[in-house]
């Protein structure tokens, strides 16, 4: 009896180790078809697609985060879903107004766009992604000018407007959950991190407000306007100025030879795109310059960063380099037709990497990838 028992015992046991096994397999099997899905090699040969017309001129593009969808907003107020593989318009919704923010996805779900229009008055709406169809819309109970920035935080929809009125909508149905004033125009577009924004104001000041509850801290008094602004912690921040200087903790750690244009965190360092063509990483702790790259123009749109990689757009060319941060060295270039230039921020969906320009929509794939 003792040794049937420990037979039963001795074959349970295997069956458990064999279904751990085939879960652990299982696993990493779901994981490498996801890691393979969203990878992107930027410093291999690649190939361009052929380019996605549009007919009107377009405000800015939005990519799905799991499927092969895009939103184009238009400078007409109506935004569209386009199918990439098929190339073709899934739906249509007319807003009215000029549309005066961009379009951003609701992350929890993957199925809600918000937008903010403006004609008489501003309107933020949150539309199905799906149908297009409005799930609801909401006024914003004061006047507004310039452009406004909408951000995602757990179960809410954080506004800035460049009045310096910062608000707070509940997701599900547009109720305001704040509303707070720093009674002081923005003078950069707001950082984010976390919990927490950051915003710098006309009287020289960056504050950084709670998301939760919209509590707003000071955090230090600034000896010229801000003109960009990041957060790189909830307690920790650069910013410029239009002189090109480069502030860190309140003191001045570099200065460009022109106004910059562009400052980013990455895994490297910051980049730093100036306005007299040059281009810069700078070491996140202490500031100092790791290399320095001249160009053949600005930098325009902001460029996007892969892994290691910086794709970097300039500024009236048709030509975007693909830089290694570890050492600013250009290892790949991906080009347009001449005539046709950088137009919009890039983005990476379905596995390409996709540039808007003047003309239309490219995109760039590796050469074992279909282009659609």
């Amino acid at each position: 009896m003792l040794a049937k028992k420990k037979y039963l015992l001795n074959i349970t046991l295997s069956v458990i180790f064999l279904i751990l096994i085939l879960l652990i397999f299982f696993v990493n099997i779901k994981a490498q078809i996801k890691s393979e899905k969203f990878k992107f090699q930027a410093s291999i040969p690649l190939k361009r697609c052929p380019q996605l017309s549009f007919n009107q001129t377009f405000n800015n593009f939005l990519a799905s985060d799991n499927d092969s969808k895009i939103f184009v907003s238009y400078f007409d107020s109506h935004i569209e879903s386009v199918d990439l593989q098929a190339g073709s318009k899934i739906w249509k919704t007319e807003l009215g107004g000029k549309i005066i923010s961009r379009l951003i996805l609701d992350k929890a779900d993957n199925k809600t766009i918000y937008v903010v229009t403006k004609l008489n008055s501003a309107i933020i709406w949150a539309i199905n992604a799906e149908t297009g169809i409005t799930k609801w819309q909401v006024t914003i109970p004061f006047a507004l000018s310039g452009e406004v920035f909408l951000y995602n935080y757990q179960d809410a929809l954080v506004v800035v407007c460049k009045n310096g009125k910062v608000l707070s909508f509940d997701k599900s149905d547009g109720t305001i959950n704040w509303i707070k004033s720093i009674n002081f125009a923005i003078t950069s577009n707001p950082s984010f991190f976390e919990d927490r924004g950051f915003l710098s104001t006309a009287n020289n000041k960056i504050f950084s407000i709670v998301l939760a509850d919209g509590m707003i801290v000071p955090q230090i008094s600034t000896l010229t306007t801000p003109n960009i602004l990041l957060a790189l912690t909830k307690k920790e921040f650069v910013w410029t100025d239009k002189t090109g200087r480069f502030f860190f903790r309140g003191n001045q750690k570099f200065r460009a030879g022109a106004e910059i244009s562009n400052i980013i965190a990455t895994s490297n360092g910051i980049l730093i795109a100036s306005n007299d063509n040059f281009l810069y990483l700078i070491s996140t702790d202490k500031q100092k310059i790791l290399w320095k790259k001249k160009l053949a123009g600005r930098v325009f749109p902001k460029p996007l960063i892969i892994n290691n990689w910086a794709i970097v757009p300039v500024l009236g060319e048709s030509e975007l380099l693909v830089v290694d941060l570890t050492n600013g060295k250009v290892i790949n270039n991906l080009t347009i037709e001449k005539g046709n230039y950088f137009a919009d921020d890039f983005f990476i969906s379905f596995n390409k990497l996709f540039t808007p320009t003047i003309k239309g929509l490219y995109s760039f794939t590796t050469a074992n990838v279909e282009c659609f």
